[in-house]
């Protein structure tokens, strides 16, 4: 919701915002971060483990209980990453349809903190996790092995 988009009708978000919440099986991936960010590196780490490269990653963090009002259901379900540790704060958004996905943009448009992580940071924090053995180098990807040596 922006006032900077003549276009856009007062109460209404783009649609782009949407293409950043993609779904498999009506099911959303998201990560648990503590309300102190305390665990957010290792998060952070952990998504970007997973990927075929290094690059910026872009994050959202916004209260859970806010979703109580947009009928979204979380799941825990362990995420499947290289950073083995982290994966015990993955969640799952499950059960969605096309308006809750709509009220969860909203709700992230609204209520969240958005950042970046450049991607030097993001090499730097899976560095240190495979230098500390949080991380095993064997299963990261090709693309990501090669920048770390």
């Amino acid at each position: 919701m922006s006032d900077d988009i003549p276009w856009l009708p007062k109460g209404e978000i783009q649609a782009d915002p949407l293409g950043d919440l993609a779904t498999g099986n009506n099911t959303l991936s998201v990560w648990q971060v503590e309300d102190d960010n305390s665990n957010l590196k290792q998060v952070i780490a952990a998504l970007a483990s997973n990927r075929d490269s290094i690059s910026n990653l872009d994050y959202a963090v916004f209260d859970i209980d806010l979703l109580a009002d947009t009928g979204i259901k979380v799941k825990i379900n362990q995420g499947a990453t290289p950073y083995e540790m982290a994966n015990f704060w993955h969640r799952d958004l499950v059960e969605l349809t096309a308006t809750k996905l709509v009220k969860l943009a909203e709700t992230m448009l609204i209520h969240s903190c958005r950042e970046r992580i450049p991607e030097k940071t993001v090499l730097n924090w899976i560095k240190d996790a495979v230098e500390n053995g949080q991380i095993d180098k064997t299963k990261l990807s090709a693309g990501i092995t090669k920048k770390l040596d």
